[in-house]
């Protein structure tokens, strides 16, 4: 039994499509990584702190509940008209006129829907998931990861240069206590004009829907490539985008919560982006800044300080 639950570990931690390691084009799936990252991965650098169990398993729940929906969900739609295939290849260049290397991904799922003329309205869907209190977030207040609405525009602009299609969604599956498999539709659309992409309007399972306003421009990857590939042609490690560690300034310590404070103080927290926390080179990050990644006993003397100046009868 020992030995069954090692294998099981290794094989959950064990990447299963080649295509994450090979690096033939830029991942439109990865376009807000750092471009420090980025360049590591092309440079084929080892990972100093590759997934783990825990973000392994949180993938094969989110690769289990997208084949689950295509399997089970989607497929029985093919009565009313439908067709669906899942993990579609896509990808191009650019519309710049630079000269970048090629973009690569894969649409989760891409459906077509036979309407009153005969031809087929296409549409790709891309599944996301969110568990904890980042899925309660979502719920209440529905904000797209800039990630995310930059790949779904890459998709959608290499989808209407070759087929017109401008339409697209995020199907969100959310796994928290409070929101257990409630799902959020957002409804996009790509504007060719200005290269833009914008989330107009939202559906939940629990009935209600709206407007949003949220809009990213398209060419923002392009750019980002374009400085990576300088980077890569010049062997220039490209400077860190996120910060592990945000400095301690007395306007920044005023914005926390109590709550977040403490964590501070007991040094079980380190306030920073979440990039750079849940990086494959982590590590080589800190190393290259020269960053310790635990609070200082200074910092931590200035949290205390906050503290008690919003609790002065406070012991902390």
């Amino acid at each position: 039994m020992k030995k069954l639950a090692k294998y099981f570990q290794i094989a959950v931690v064990t990447p299963n499509r080649v295509n994450y390691r090979d690096r033939e084009a830029h991942y439109a799936s990865g376009v807000m990584t750092c471009l420090r990252d980025q360049y590591w991965s092309w440079l084929k650098e080892p990972e100093t702190n590759p997934t783990d169990l825990t973000g392994a398993m949180k993938m094969l729940v989110g690769d289990a509940i997208e084949k689950q929906l295509v399997s089970f969900v989607f497929n029985q739609l093919a009565a009313d008209g439908y067709l669906v295939k899942t993990q579609v290849p896509i990808g191009g260049t650019n519309p710049l006129g630079l000269n970048l290397r090629p973009w690569h991904g894969y649409l989760d799922i891409q459906v077509a829907r036979k309407i009153e003329d005969g031809s087929w309205l296409k549409f790709p869907i891309e599944v996301k998931t969110k568990s904890g209190y980042g899925a309660d977030k979502f719920w209440n207040k529905m904000e797209i990861d800039k990630g995310y609405m930059l790949q779904l525009g890459l998709y959608l602009s290499e989808l209407y240069k070759k087929g017109g299609i401008t339409d697209g969604l995020f199907l969100y599956v959310l796994l928290s206590d409070n929101h257990f498999g409630d799902v959020v539709f957002i409804h996009c659309r790509f504007d060719p004009g200005t290269n833009s992409m914008y989330a107009y309007y939202y559906e939940k399972s629990d009935g209600s829907a709206g407007s949003l306003e949220q809009q990213v421009e398209v060419t923002e990857a392009f750019s980002r490539w374009k400085k990576l590939d300088e980077a890569l042609e010049a062997r220039r490690e490209p400077v860190g985008e996120y910060k592990y560690k945000y400095e301690l300034t007395p306007e920044f310590l005023r914005e926390l919560s109590d709550a977040q404070l403490k964590k501070l103080i007991d040094g079980v927290a380190v306030t920073g982006d979440w990039q750079p926390l849940y990086s494959r080179y982590k590590d080589k990050q800190l190393l290259v800044d020269k960053i310790r990644p635990e609070r200082t006993d200074e910092e931590r003397a200035l949290a205390r300080s906050e503290y008690r100046r919003r609790h002065p009868r406070s012991k902390i």
